[in-house]
């Protein structure tokens, strides 16, 4: 009861006061419990936004350096791999080496190909060792007397890696003894070395791989040495806070790198050896006490697991800490951590505060002033309604009210003097929107009715397309047929399978090997054919050619047919993304090699089947894929024009029934290693003139061709590869650079005859080079080396790619 009667004076109290009061009171007091609530919030939030950005920063800070460290390490693994392969192909022969300098000069090649690693070498079983390396940055060179243990004489050297002055012996030098040797070695498999410091006091750490003979016998490790003070300078140009630190180190607490200027080894008494720096010891009170907190809560730095975020304090003092784990298959196992300081944030939030207190207070004064002027600004019109109500309630019928104002209050005055009249404007502009409902409805009906005849129209014209494709399809069908017959004829098993390693295409020889039917094989898994056996020794090259790299083996396998001993080849098939969807496998009996009759012969057959392949494989790639690949990019085309413009699928059609019809020509050509038919109707420049032409017709990039100097015969063989490379670089530059201009140049010059594919499409770094492993790269260079040509290939990017083939006419070509 008391209650209720105290909240029924409560609500009296308003209908009291003037109506200026009732106004302006509460919107006072709203106004400042608002401009409060927001300054709380504002500092709240500012803690929050304090908290959420050192998560944030930690984990971008962290997943930065981790990807930069990914990236650094994984450079001399692959100069390592690059070896591997040189070694596999032959190029690089360290099995039989009667001079050490070439190797040298080959290694200080590399080193200035990849500036990131200081040191590259080969060392085999005999305690020999040939290496090139960067010294206080300088180029230098060395080796072991006839590639076995021995005196390691080390070399300056010029920029062509060829020895100067000798700059230093060590006598009895056995690489089988160097740690980095044996961890490698008994790895076998990529490893990685021990971080170690070397003779100039610098860290380092070694990347390495076994290599093995013909038997499977270990033969010798390449080694390619990074240099960990890189990392350190990286860490040093981030900058995370003011007074923030990020290091990474060994499961074991050394130092690896630091964001710090600290070195990261400390010298004994008599200042020559070094020794690594060990977190807990650091000189840098943060990485200490950050290093102490560590040890303590993890007892050892081997529990630390996964990415963690974690708050501790330093003299009373909260900072935040981010850990990340580092591990690759190789060896590596390290923690990188970054830690900032709480006040390197808050410090800010804390200096502004009384700022925001005092901008409150003076935006609380200038609201109420605003607001009272803005309340007497309204209330004068009704006080003056008011009065004027008063007096007509005394009989003055002479008073008005004020109704100058164009506001709400005014124009209320005279709604009602125009409320009549738009009424009647009302009335008519309905009957006229009515007449005009009605000439929209008969419009509407006219209009349907020619829609339908379009509708009609269009699903005749559809239909005549539908017919018109499958005329295509036809004409594709019996261009399929006729290669099947190139292809039967051929004494090679040639097959194509897709991802699954199902058989998609055979030709007579595989039904013959297997012993089965082209239906009974189709559609089959290879293990099917194989057996488990044999498909176990093949699986390592399917594996490898799904990676987009040709692989070649030897084998002698068990076939329905009996016991073979082939040498085969696995071409990667790819989309129009670059993506692997297939591959194209060449297969040839050598059994016969293997007779001891025929050892001295076995070298000369064995590179002439070697070359045959390659010819096909190249002339394959450079003659059906490409024709294919302008057939796809046609048949996209007139898909495109089906629906909008039926009529211009004719010049499509035409289109890719000469590509069809050129790529059947070609690939008889191939087989019987004739010259191609473009260079039968021609020379090379009207070759090149027509392969533009047809690819200009079929794409949205502005493709240009020109020819400078007066055209001269060349040797037919440098016609034949110039054209070729010429088909590859274009057709790579459509398929994948994304460009809108791709530019072909012939210059005839005195000396020289220069061929140059540019475009302006997305092109690739030093460090994303495309494999050389990749046929059509792979094909350009040896097309280029064929005919004794210079290849220069340059890209950066997102500003083109590059291809310049220069033949010199004095040289003798091969």
């Amino acid at each position: 009861m008391v209650v209720k009667s105290i909240l029924s004076s409560v609500t009296k109290i308003p209908s009291k006061l003037s109506l200026r009061t009732v106004l302006i009171v509460p919107l006072a007091l709203q106004i400042l419990g608002i401009v409060g609530f927001v300054g709380y919030l504002s500092f709240k939030n500012g803690e929050q936004a304090v908290n959420e950005l050192s998560t944030q920063l930690r984990q971008e800070t962290s997943a930065h350096i981790q990807s930069y460290i990914e990236g650094y390490l994984e450079t001399p693994h692959l100069v390592n791999q690059a070896n591997v392969e040189a070694i596999k192909s032959g190029y690089l022969d360290v099995f039989n080496v009667k001079d050490t300098k070439l190797l040298e000069r080959y290694f200080a090649r590399q080193l200035q190909v990849f500036k990131s690693v200081s040191y590259i070498s080969v060392s085999n079983e005999q305690g020999g060792i040939i290496g090139a390396s960067r010294y206080k940055g300088n180029l230098t060179v060395g080796s072991t007397v006839n590639f076995v243990k021995g005196d390691f004489a080390i070399y300056t050297a010029d920029s062509n890696g060829n020895r100067k002055n000798l700059l230093s012996l060590n006598p009895n030098y056995d690489t089988r003894t160097r740690p980095w040797y044996i961890t490698i070695a008994q790895a076998g498999r990529p490893a990685w070395s021990k971080i170690t410091t070397y003779t100039d006091n610098n860290v380092g750490i070694t990347a390495g791989v076994p290599f093995f003979d013909s038997t499977g016998k270990l033969a010798g490790v390449l080694t390619t040495d990074l240099a960990i003070s890189q990392i350190s300078t990286f860490l040093q140009g981030l900058r995370i806070s003011d007074s923030g630190a990020m290091f990474v180190i060994e499961r074991s607490g050394l130092m690896v790198a630091s964001s710090t200027s600290e070195k990261l080894y400390v010298l004994n008494q008599n200042q020559q050896n070094a020794q690594r720096l060990k977190a807990i010891e650091s000189t840098v009170p943060l990485v200490q006490e950050t290093a102490k907190y560590l040890s303590d809560r993890f007892g050892d730095f081997n529990k630390i697991s996964g990415s963690q975020q974690i708050d501790f304090t330093i003299d009373g003092k909260r900072h935040f800490l981010q850990l990340s784990s580092l591990k690759d298959e190789r060896g590596i196992d390290w923690l990188i951590v970054v830690v900032v300081p709480e006040d390197d944030f808050i410090k800010q939030i804390h200096s502004n505060t009384l700022t925001t207190v005092l901008l409150c207070i003076v935006a609380l004064v200038v609201a109420i002033l605003i607001c009272i002027q803005t309340i007497r600004w309204i209330t004068q019109p009704i006080l003056s309604l008011n009065q004027s109500a008063k007096a007509l309630a005394k009989g003055n019928w002479q008073q008005t009210a004020n109704t100058e104002r164009s506001d709400e209050l005014g124009e209320l005055a005279k709604s009602f003097n125009t409320m009549t009249h738009e009424l009647q404007v009302s009335f008519d502009e309905m009957k006229t929107l009515n007449e005009a409902l009605s000439q929209s409805e008969k419009l509407l009906e006219n209009y349907n009715r020619t829609l339908e005849q379009q509708v009609s129209e269009r699903t005749a014209d559809l239909k005549k397309s539908e017919a018109t494709l499958r005329d295509v399809y036809d004409e594709l069908r019996l261009r399929e047929q006729e290669l099947r017959l190139i292809t039967d004829a051929l004494p090679v098993c040639i097959f194509y399978t897709d991802l699954s390693q199902r058989y998609q295409f055979i030709n007579h020889a595989c039904e013959i090997w297997f012993n089965c039917s082209r239906d009974e094989i189709l559609g089959r898994h290879n293990r099917d054919f194989l057996g488990e056996a044999a498909y176990q020794v093949v699986e390592p090259y399917i594996k490898q050619v799904f990676t987009g790299q040709i692989a070649t083996y030897e084998a002698e396998l068990s076939y329905p047919s009996g016991n073979k001993h082939i040498s085969a080849i696995y071409i990667p098939d790819f989309d129009r993304d670059a993506q692997v969807r297939g591959y194209y496998g060449l297969i040839m009996d050598i059994s016969e090699q293997r007779n001891a009759t025929l050892r001295e012969h076995k070298r000369a057959e064995a590179a002439s089947i070697l070359e045959e392949r390659n010819r096909m494989a190249r002339e394959i790639h450079d003659t059906l894929a490409q024709s294919f690949t302008g057939i796809l990019v046609q048949m996209g085309a007139a898909m495109q024009v089906l629906v909008d413009d039926p009529q211009a699928i004719q010049s499509h059609l035409e289109i890719i029934d000469e590509l069809a019809r050129i790529g059947l020509t070609e690939a008889r050509r191939s087989v019987t290693a004739l010259r191609p038919q473009l260079l039968e109707e021609g020379n090379l420049d009207g070759a090149l003139h027509r392969i533009v032409t047809q690819m200009r017709a079929s794409i949205n990039t502005d493709l240009i061709y020109e020819i400078k100097g007066i055209a001269y015969p060349l040797p037919a063989e440098v016609e034949h590869n110039l054209l070729r490379i010429a088909q590859e670089a274009l057709t790579n530059a459509i398929r994948y650079a994304d460009a809108s201009e791709i530019r072909v140049e012939l210059v005839y010059g005195n000396a020289q005859c220069i061929l140059s594919v540019k475009d302006d499409g997305l092109g690739f770094g030093v460090g994303n080079i495309p494999s050389i492993n990749g046929f059509g790269l792979l094909g350009i260079s040896e097309r280029a080396e064929r005919i004794g040509a210079q290849l220069t290939i340059q890209s950066q990017p997102s500003q083109g790619t590059e291809i310049v083939v220069t033949v010199n006419q004095e040289r003798e070509l091969p």
